[in-house]
């Protein structure tokens, strides 16, 4: 009994020491920001990405992995070009004419380099051509719309925390680390609120062949949270109590949608984690599943708000 306790003390001490050091180094990217956000938005968008499509190989796709990773990275930095903050490029955000004209390149490359696998090696079933004798053609759309769907998911997503990053202060407007700060402990609350009283009261699953673990009382749970850390941030966002008990649920929703994003990816792959990145909590995306989503919800809302 105690050698298993201390295994489990052990587990809990890395995952509390390893959350502890990230958690700084993302408060100090925030409140820095700069090449420092800059830095850290371009290596979770490659860690990410390496792990989306990680993971979707061990579901049985292809993906193209470098062009998938050049995407990413593209796409998380672009989106920092918002404001002023390198070279005064103006942008309003991951979809500009810039990122739209890459999706055709790598498009029509990637159409090109699987256009020359079928001619490489094709295998006649019935009346159809295939590139070998177990993957059809089809698997082949899947394998670019899963390219382009990791890039997009991973950067494009990442790509909103520079665009909120440079909001400025003043008029009544929140500073852009605040709403950067409400996306972190935001999220945080959601996810603290929902794992505490769903251990607790959890009796009524919400998606148990997505998430086994997810109950209707965590989610309660989950929007108290989420509230509370809401209201308790509107001085620092300028919002009335209104507005941050509104923010506060948006927040909650957009937490829950993207872990059960990931949730489902993990399942069609038949994996726990992501990766083992980081310590006791598994992979990047595992860590920022629920942040992806809330980036983007943030985002729109401090457009409508500012």
């Amino acid at each position: 009994m105690r050698n298993g306790q201390g295994v489990v003390l052990k587990g809990l001490g890395i995952r509390v020491v390893s959350g502890a050091t990230l958690l700084a180094l993302v408060l100090l990217a925030i409140w820095v920001r700069g090449p420092l956000l800059l830095a850290a938005v371009a290596l979770a968008a490659g860690l990410a990405g390496h792990e989306f499509y990680t993971v979707v190989r061990r579901a049985g796709y292809q993906p193209w992995y470098s062009a998938g990773i050049a995407l990413a990275l593209l796409f998380a930095l672009r989106g920092y070009l918002g404001g002023d903050m390198i070279a005064g490029i103006a942008y309003t955000g991951p979809g500009g004419t810039a990122e739209v004209m890459v999706l055709v390149v790598v498009l029509a490359l990637a159409l090109a380099r699987q256009g020359i696998e079928w001619m490489r090696a094709p295998v006649m079933v019935g009346r159809s051509t295939f590139p070998t004798a177990s993957r059809s053609p089809y698997l082949a759309w899947a394998d670019l719309g899963l390219t382009l769907a990791g890039a997009l998911y991973t950067g494009g997503l990442l790509g909103y925390a520079p665009l909120l990053a440079s909001i400025q202060e003043g008029n009544g407007r929140a500073s852009g680390a605040a709403w950067l700060l409400v996306v972190l402990l935001g999220t945080a609350a959601c996810d603290t609120g929902a794992y505490f009283v769903g251990s607790l009261t959890g009796r009524h699953k919400m998606i148990p062949h997505i998430s086994p673990g997810k109950t209707w009382e965590g989610l309660g749970g989950g929007f108290l949270g989420g509230i509370v850390a809401a209201v308790a941030l509107s001085g620092l966002l300028h919002l009335t109590l209104g507005w941050a008990v509104v923010l506060g649920m948006i927040v909650c929703v957009a937490a829950l949608c993207g872990d059960l994003c990931e949730s489902l990816l993990k399942r069609a792959a038949g994996v726990k984690d992501s990766g083992h990145i980081i310590p006791g909590h598994g992979g990047i995306l595992d860590r920022l599943d629920s942040i992806l989503f809330v980036l983007l919800a943030v985002y729109w809302f401090a457009q409508v708000m500012v």
